[in-house]
């Protein structure tokens, strides 16, 4: 894929903080310091005034990432599901051991 083609991830994954974040959460650029929840690439938060706010790879993409971002909407499920797991594992644990 060329680096100019429309391709617009939804979310990333932000370096700092370890976690998946949208574009209105994250600073403007590669200062975003997000990653592609796929393959790793880095991408550049774009925030601009005229097209909706989105994320785009940094360089070229091949393989999955080059394909439609149901990809990473399917990533993003799967992870959320995994933390909303974690966490209720984490409140029935405490909940059984007052009990």
């Amino acid at each position: 894929m060329r680096r100019n083609a429309q391709k617009w991830f939804p979310f990333g994954f932000d370096t700092d903080s370890n976690k998946i974040v949208d574009i209105a959460s994250v600073e403007n650029g590669l200062s975003c310091n997000c990653i592609c929840l796929i393959c790793g690439t880095s991408l550049i938060a774009k925030q601009g005034q005229n097209k909706k706010w989105h994320f785009s790879p940094s360089t070229e993409v091949k393989g999955v990432c080059s394909e439609l971002t149901l990809q990473h909407i399917k990533k993003y499920i799967k992870v959320k599901i995994q933390e909303k797991n974690t966490l209720l594992s984490l409140i029935f644990c405490r909940v059984r051991r007052k009990g």
